[in-house]
């Protein structure tokens, strides 16, 4: 991964705030070392024309500088934050300048930019004057001895890092060995002293460091130092000394953060780009039941991270490089598979090494039984109110579903035999037996009979046995106690409490499991029941109208459903004619779910060509009323103008046809 940044925007008051910060003869450059910005006073300094430096890379600048070289300092700037050093530029046509380069990267995204201030500590007072300016505001002091005359300079800030008074010390008896002698050990002292007279017999740079106490806190001091040679002979030595608490204070913290990190009693994991956990604390080590070695072949936080996929944690990536730290919740799995919920704090960091990823979790496991047990106590406090709720609005949800005689769509003198039998039985409050095809409309007939009954005023209670697990039907049709099985934390009245004094309609009867066939028998027979669970015998007033699609004696020879209970179900057996037995009710009911749904969509649409009405009718629909009703959507939703458009329907294809319209009908409502 990349972390490549384009060129900051000087222009931008973020730019504009640092390049105030960094006043003077400064250089901007990137990290392949091209001078991407030069300061006005640089270019006055030097007398330059500001388009010949920028676009140029330092090393065609700086004499002293490969490409290797620049890459070091490049390193060293963004582990340190702060380097310096004396060097030598030259610009094309011009004599040899001797500065002294002081360093800092821009917190301009992770060691994106470097900012370089140039000094000629050649120059005359002012310019000395100036250079004390600078190096006092970056706690540092830079320093020159002529070793041909003796003569020796250093910086007003030397005085300030060390808190000591301002002296001059422009005679030959001082150089920086006896000016630092006060501040070192005599240990330091002959070390220091012999590097110094020795620098440039083989070393070409000097770094020497030690931690003096001032004003009572010890510091940590780094002083530097570069010979200048002529002819090979070392004329002058140059150098720098400055203050690295700065760098001292934060590896501290990062120690004690470090530490605070491993001892957390938190899941702590460092995934890396690739995702693969690269480190993890004792405690994740531990709970996540891993050894050390266990990481060294790579594991993949999907090893451990069973919810997230590859695709979510590249999201998560790329939300973290934005937002910087994400809050998820997720479930993690132990070496031997027990699973745990977790919620996690995921941190990214960046540097020019890569990605990092940090995630700090913390296992929610009891904080899900205490929410699952003030649930459970919430529950209980609240069932008798939660039981009338959702009576009340099952009913209203029934209630929405009325259907009259005259909402059924038909001028067949077949089917008008169907609706015949439908107004004998309804006032009789017999048990009915509507047998069909599916999708012939027979909760229709049953709410039409429903309807036409005392019990009209009523909701009729529906139940499809075929949607219903088996090992949940007897609770549903009978209700269950509090306790009855795990997971009845209440009471829980069944559809047969429901349907009292009313109709329950069992659509698809013949799926019904056995068991229940008898507890359904036993209803029917004796008008009571209990609850599973329960003991108490519960009295209701129930009009049973079953419906079903199968041959239900051929299922009483087959053993799969109770003869007893299909003679109970068939006192009154209506028999819903399929669509190609009333083809003259196909245009009829085209145009009737046409305008429903131009009603539904907001459609204008008013024809039918005649040739499509002569496809319908000649079709033999093997879904019947249902599969037309799912044709005239599909083509509603295709259909642009004001007659209906059926060239995408093909007879051969119909279910897919009727899947697509599904979906359609979906897309159609949200856009209407």
């Amino acid at each position: 991964m990349s972390n490549k940044k384009k060129e900051p925007d000087f222009q931008k008051e973020a730019h504009l705030k640092v390049l105030k910060t960094f006043a003077g003869a400064v250089l901007w450059l990137d990290e392949e070392g091209k001078i991407i910005h030069a300061s006005a006073p640089f270019i006055d300094l030097f007398s330059l024309d500001k388009k010949s430096v920028e676009g140029s890379n330092w090393t065609d600048i700086d004499t002293g500088f490969s490409q290797t070289a620049f890459d070091q300092m490049w390193n060293k700037l963004c582990q340190d934050d702060f380097a310096d050093w004396h060097t030598t530029l030259q610009f094309a046509g011009q004599k040899k300048h001797q500065v002294l380069v002081e360093g800092r990267i821009v917190q301009n995204d992770l060691c994106e930019f470097v900012c370089l201030r140039v000094s000629n500590i050649e120059k005359s007072e002012t310019q000395r004057q100036l250079l004390n300016i600078l190096t006092k505001s970056t706690k540092s002091a830079a320093w020159k001895w002529n070793l041909i005359n003796g003569n020796f300079s250093i910086t007003d800030s030397f005085f300030h890092l060390f808190s000591i008074p301002i002296k001059k010390y422009e005679d030959e008896s001082t150089n920086i060995i006896k000016l630092l002698k006060p501040l070192l050990s005599w240990d330091q002292f002959e070390e220091l002293r012999s590097k110094i007279l020795r620098l440039g017999e083989q070393q070409k740079r000097l770094t020497f460091s030690w931690s003096p106490i001032i004003n009572g806190v010890p510091k940590k001091i780094i002083l530097d130092a570069f010979p200048t040679f002529k002819d090979d002979k070392r004329i002058e030595i140059n150098g720098t000394i400055r203050q690295a608490d700065r760098k001292l204070k934060r590896e501290r913290l990062n120690a004690i953060a470090s530490t605070a990190l491993e001892q957390s009693s938190n899941l702590v994991l460092i995934i890396d780009e690739d995702f693969n956990i690269v480190h993890a604390n004792e405690f994740a080590l531990e709970n996540l039941d891993l050894q050390k070695t266990d990481l060294d072949n790579g594991l993949s936080i999907f090893k451990v991270d069973i919810e997230q996929s590859l695709g979510q944690w590249k999201k998560n990536l790329k939300k973290l490089q934005i937002e910087k730290n994400l809050s998820l919740v997720t479930s993690f799995q132990r070496k031997e598979a027990t699973i745990f919920p977790v919620e996690l704090n995921v941190i990214h960091y960046q540097d020019f090494h890569g990605h990092l990823i940090c995630i700090i979790g913390k296992d929610v496991s009891e904080n899900r039984k205490k929410e699952s047990f003030l649930k459970s106590k919430l529950i209980d406090q609240t069932s008798t109110s939660r039981q009338l709720k959702e009576k009340s609005d099952y009913l209203v949800n029934e209630s929405s579903k009325h259907f009259k005689l005259d909402k059924i769509v038909s001028i067949s003198k077949k089917y008008q035999s169907v609706l015949a039998k439908v107004k004998q039985v309804a006032p009789t409050l017999s048990t009915v037996l509507i047998e069909g095809e599916t999708g012939t409309g027979k909760e229709l007939v049953a709410r039409a009979i429903h309807q036409l009954s005392s019990q009209a005023n009523r909701t009729m209670i529906k139940v499809n046995c075929g949607n219903i697990p088996k090992e949940l039907i007897e609770s549903e049709l009978l209700g269950h106690e509090e306790g009855a099985f795990a997971g009845a934390i209440e009471q829980k009245k069944g559809r047969f409490e429901l349907a009292d004094k009313s109709t329950l309609f069992l659509d698809e009867i013949g799926e019904m499991p056995m068991q229940m066939q008898t507890r359904l028998l036993r209803v029917m027979q004796e008008g009571n029941l209990k609850r599973v669970g329960g003991t108490e015998t519960i009295q209701v007033d129930i009009r049973i109208i079953a419906a079903t699609n199968q041959n239900l004696k051929a299922m009483v020879k087959e053993g799969t459903f109770r003869e007893d209970l299909y003679y109970r179900l068939n006192v009154f057996p209506i028999y819903n004619i399929p669509l190609r037995e009333r083809k003259e009710d196909v245009k009829l009911l085209a145009y009737h779910f046409l305008g429903l749904y131009n009603k539904k969509m907001n459609r204008q649409i008013r024809y039918i060509e005649k040739n499509d009405l002569e496809r319908l009718i000649a079709y033999d629909f093997p879904g019947n009323i249902r599969e037309l009703e799912n044709i005239i959507e599909h083509s509603v939703i295709l259909t642009t103008g004001a007659t209906l458009s059926l060239d995408s329907w093909q007879q051969n294809s119909s279910s897919t046809f009727n899947e697509e319209a599904k979906m359609l009908i979906k897309k159609s409502q949200k856009t209407h």
